[in-house]
């Protein structure tokens, strides 16, 4: 025979069932949600940090021979700049990138975004990467300068 306390246990089980499908029917969408904003949110910074990366390696590059000529220093930037173009991934796009090369300064820039159909808008980044020319002869020659102007200190 079955007591009055195990017939109300039963019926408190029969009344919950199906509650957990109801519960998760309401927060799966939340949580995929959340976990697809992540994930663009993990892309975002990762192409951020690469293109940033290939822009100093085009700027590094660049900087060792425009200490020689300048000309030279230009067509090396352009050929990583055109190397590493669209190697970032396939959620980038499109990215447009700048080469700026003076006497005294290297900037590379890439520009792109990070679009999806769960996006509103394009989240944009920027890489950027500058290096100073240096000139190893001028300096050593302004350090042996400086040292006959002070008197051999």
């Amino acid at each position: 025979m079955t007591t009055v306390c195990e017939l109300r246990k039963r019926r408190q089980i029969k009344e919950y069932r199906g509650s957990f499908t109801v519960e998760a029917a309401l927060c799966m969408p939340l949580v995929l949600m959340v976990l697809t904003v992540t994930l663009y949110l993990c892309f975002f910074v990762y192409h951020r940090a690469w293109y940033t990366a290939a822009a100093y390696e085009g700027a590094v590059s660049a900087g060792t021979a425009a200490a020689r000529n300048l000309t030279e220093a230009r067509h090396i930037a352009e050929s990583k700049i055109k190397d590493n173009q669209g190697n970032g991934g396939i959620l980038s796009g499109t990215v447009q990138s700048g080469l700026s090369a003076g006497s005294s300064r290297i900037v590379v820039t890439y520009q792109g975004g990070i679009g999806g159909p769960f996006l509103r808008n394009r989240w944009e980044f920027q890489g950027k990467g500058e290096i100073k020319v240096l000139r190893p002869v001028e300096f050593i020659r302004k350090i042996r300068k400086a040292e006959v102007y002070a008197g051999g200190l």
